[in-house]
């Protein structure tokens, strides 16, 4: 079944397959993305990350709603960031848009150097969350924002709808009571859970203005 091998290249895409997930992701996701950002106050930001960027239409949506950031995305397929570079490459061109490898946990900027991260079905895939939130905490500066955009979520029903995806590849279907805990362990506070009617989630935390380093 086409299924299999487009849904075990979900985590980190490559070859034939990865590219028909990677168009998949970007045509998919584009409504919950869109909606997603629109929760986000973004006119302000100087620079913004997107962990997973996958195809880089994520990336593309930012670098249009934050016209004075400089927007990162990172991935760590090589692939995604051959093809989030090409479909940004007129904003890579201007310097507005920088694509890297990297990956939850392992962030490759500075501390307190970013005003906003997105995770955009994402999250399913980092095997430690509690470093993974603690690594965007270090890089947001005081103030700063993480939004966590899923499409599946964990509503009580022990994930049932979502059986078929995790028999094939390893991940965590997260339940809006997880994502505030997490925050809530790394030293976020203001969380905000934001439903849409289709039941996306969009997960919204702040760095304080003044904190100590976990």
């Amino acid at each position: 079944m086409v299924i299999k091998p487009l849904t075990r290249n979900a985590p980190a895409p490559k070859g034939f397959w990865g590219r028909l997930m990677i168009r998949k992701m970007n045509i998919g996701h584009a409504k919950m993305t869109a909606w997603a950002f629109e929760q986000l106050n973004l006119q302000m930001a100087r620079a913004v990350v997107d962990i997973g960027c996958g195809g880089g239409k994520a990336v593309k949506r930012l670098a249009s709603l934050a016209p004075e950031a400089v927007i990162y995305g990172v991935d760590r397929s090589p692939l995604c960031v051959e093809q989030a570079a090409r479909e940004n490459k007129k904003y890579v061109a201007a310097g507005r848009v920088v694509i890297r490898v990297g990956s939850a946990g392992a962030l490759p900027f500075p501390d307190a150097s970013v005003d906003v991260i997105t995770a955009v079905e994402t999250v399913y895939f980092w095997n430690d969350w509690p470093k993974a939130f603690r690594d965007v905490r270090r890089v947001l500066k005081p103030g700063g924002i993480f939004a966590v955009v899923c499409d599946m979520v964990d509503d009580g029903d022990g994930t049932v709808h979502y059986q078929e995806v995790t028999r094939l590849v390893e991940m965590q279907i997260p339940s809006p009571t997880q994502l505030e805990r997490a925050f809530l362990d790394a030293g976020f506070s203001d969380i905000r859970l934001c439903r849409h009617p289709q039941g996306w989630l969009c997960a919204v935390a702040k760095r304080p203005e003044a904190e100590i380093l976990l």
